[in-house]
């Protein structure tokens, strides 16, 4: 349920275009989400498999209250009791401050507002294709990575295994043109809405770029063929959630911490370098046989990791061997990014700073066919 409505503890009222004005004294505890915003919750959802979105909330607030008049909240009102908050010590305003923005998604008078119309769109949206949504599921398999401000999912009709991608802009406050990146199965990407094909350009590591531009929060939904002959599946999954170990150890240990807002738990790999420790980086090692089988030595192979780095220079180091001894840099602070293990990488490992979390991999592998 999404968030589209303003909440004021203390005195308000509404200007002459229906929006409402925090007056002095008030607490300004919600304010109501920008058109880009709307977009934004709607694509974002949609992203990580929601199956229904309905909004919060629809009508207006009734007020009266003109500017400077008492605020008149006595016990029993609606807003005696946020008041009474607010004169116990919460942060309040000095100077009326005009949001420019309605209550609700409708004003007060019942017209539409820039919000509901927004909303009405991405509804219109899903309405058209709405049997398809509700059978989409997140793929195992990303297909796609982001440039930034571009975010998103890879999907799958679980009725004809065709995949499918989400991509919406994370910028809710300007039209952005970035572009996605494909594993090289992927012959073509379309534009669900339009029926439009994207152009695709080959790129110096292999995979397919397209280029496009969304609105303030927007998004699109993108159908993907792939080539004939082709295939791609997940080799490993590794999120360090149970007991088996499938790698090794140097100056680094698994470790457990809760989730934020105790919503559960993190597992991780952490460096012990530092302090006591005199080495300068931990290590996590894997054998690609003994995760991924013989299967690999007929396709391209691609790692995809996730982690935690807080702004760390060169926190992440992917390093790969051809021997088990020697081991070379192969990519560097690549988190959410398709890296190419180099053909007969018999090994590789993460070499991490102290204060780095690495969350998991995926180990992914690809036959583009014809």
């Amino acid at each position: 349920m999404p968030q589209a409505f303003q909440s004021t503890w203390g005195p308000w009222y509404y200007d002459e275009n229906m929006n409402v004005v925090c007056d002095k004294g008030a607490y300004c505890h919600w304010r109501m989400p920008t058109p880009g915003e709307i977009r934004w919750q709607c694509w974002s959802a949609l992203s990580g498999g929601m199956k229904g979105i309905i909004f919060f909330r629809i009508l207006a607030l009734g007020n009266t209250r003109k500017a400077g008049e008492p605020d008149g909240c006595k016990p029993g009102d609606g807003f005696y009791y946020t008041l009474k908050a607010v004169r116990k010590g919460w942060p309040t305003i000095s100077k009326p401050k005009v949001t420019n923005h309605p209550d609700a998604l409708l004003y007060i008078d019942g017209s539409a507002t820039p919000q509901i119309k927004t909303m009405a769109e991405f509804f219109k949206f899903v309405n058209r294709h709405a049997s398809l949504l509700a059978r989409l599921k997140v793929a195992n398999v990303p297909s796609a990575q982001f440039e930034k401000p571009f975010y998103g999912s890879t999907m799958v009709d679980p009725k004809d295994g065709k995949k499918y991608l989400i991509a919406y802009n994370d910028s809710t406050e300007k039209t952005a043109a970035s572009f996605i990146e494909l594993l090289p199965d992927i012959a073509s990407v379309t534009d669900v809405a339009t029926g439009k094909t994207l152009p695709l350009a080959d790129t110096p590591e292999g995979l397919k770029k397209a280029e496009f531009s969304l609105p303030p929060g927007g998004g699109k939904l993108l159908a993907l063929t792939m080539r004939k002959s082709s295939f791609e599946f997940l080799l490993f999954d590794e999120n360090y959630s149970t007991s088996l170990r499938t790698f090794t150890l140097k100056d680094a240990a698994v470790a457990i911490s809760p989730s934020a807002y105790s919503t559960g738990w993190e597992y991780y790999v952490k460096s012990l370098s530092g302090g006591k420790n005199p080495a300068p980086n931990g290590y996590i090692t894997y054998k690609v046989e003994r995760i991924a089988g013989k299967k690999q030595q007929y396709a391209k192979l691609y790692l995809i990791y996730s982690a935690k780095a807080s702004r760390i220079n060169e926190a992440v180091v992917v390093e790969t061997s051809a021997d088990g001894k020697k081991f070379t840099w192969t990519a560097v602070d690549d988190e959410n990014t398709f890296i190419k293990l180099p053909k007969h990488t018999r090994e590789f490992r993460f070499r991490l700073k102290p204060g780095v979390r690495l969350y998991g991999f995926k180990l992914i592998a690809v036959y583009a066919g014809k």
